[in-house]
C-alpha cells in the first residue's frame, strides 16, 4: 500500500516536472528564435537605385548609390520606423528608406538602433531647397522638398554634362512649397539618339526661369 503510494507520488512529480519542462522550452524557443531572425534578418533593394545615406533622413549625406537586388543584412529602425539600418555584405553600413526595401522579415521587430544621427554622425549641410529622386520600373519620383509656394515647375532631365535636356513633366507646388512629380523615363533624347547614359542630371525650374535646381542620378535599366 505504501509501496503503491508512493510509486503514484512520483509518477505525478514526474509528470508535473515533464510539463513545467515543456511549458519552459514552450516560452523560451519562440524568443531564440525571434532573436536568431532579426540577427540574420536580410533584404533587397526594390528600387532601380537606392541611396545609402550616413543617418536616417533624407539631410544626411550619400555614402553610395546602390543597385537594384542588392543584398543587404537590416539591423535596425529609426524611431518612426521611416528607415532601416543596413549593411552591404563586404561593405559599408548606413541607412536607406525602409518602403524602398524587400524583405520577408518583419521591419517592426527590428531594434531602434537611431541615435543622434546615424553610423557616422555626420549629417549633411541643410540645403536652401531640395530635390529628391527614386526610380521604380522605369517611373521616376520627383519630391520637392523648401520651394516656392503656389508654383509652376518644370522637370528637364539631362545627361550629367547638361546637354542633352529634355523636358520630361510639369506641376505645381502646395502653398507649403512641397511637391511631387511623376514620369516615364524616356527612351529617346530630343534628337532622336537612344538614352543609353547611367550618369543623368534632372533640372527642377520655375516655369518662369527665375530659378533652378538640379539633382544628379544613377540610371539603371
Amino acid at each position: 500500500m505504501y509501496a503503491k503510494s508512493m510509486s503514484r507520488a512520483f509518477l505525478v512529480t514526474a509528470a508535473l516536472l515533464a510539463v513545467l519542462a515543456l511549458a519552459g522550452l514552450g516560452i523560451a524557443q519562440p524568443a531564440l528564435a525571434a532573436t536568431t531572425q532579426a540577427d540574420a534578418a536580410t533584404g533587397y533593394v526594390a528600387v532601380d537605385a537606392l541611396n545609402l545615406r550616413v543617418g536616417p533622413g533624407f539631410r544626411y549625406a550619400v555614402l553610395r548609390l546602390l543597385p537594384a537586388e542588392q543584398a543587404l543584412t537590416l539591423l535596425g529602425q529609426s524611431r518612426d520606423g521611416v528607415w532601416v539600418e543596413v549593411r552591404v555584405p563586404n561593405g559599408p553600413g548606413g541607412w536607406v528608406y525602409a518602403a524602398f526595401v524587400r524583405t520577408s522579415a518583419d521591419l517592426a521587430k527590428l531594434p531602434v538602433s537611431e541615435a543622434a544621427g546615424g553610423p557616422n554622425d555626420v549629417p549633411a549641410a541643410n540645403p536652401g531647397y531640395a530635390v529628391f529622386v527614386t526610380i521604380t520600373d522605369n517611373v521616376a519620383t520627383v519630391d520637392l522638398q523648401r520651394y516656392p509656394a503656389n508654383t509652376e515647375i518644370v522637370l528637364r532631365l539631362s545627361r550629367s554634362d547638361g546637354s542633352g535636356a529634355l523636358e520630361v513633366a510639369r506641376g505645381t507646388t502646395s502653398g507649403q512649397g512641397t511637391a511631387q512629380i511623376r514620369f516615364e523615363m524616356p527612351r529617346l533624347w530630343a534628337d532622336g539618339s537612344a538614352l543609353t547614359e547611367t550618369a543623368l542630371k534632372l533640372t527642377a525650374a520655375s516655369a518662369d526661369g527665375k530659378f533652378s535646381r538640379s539633382a544628379s542620378l544613377q540610371y539603371y535599366r
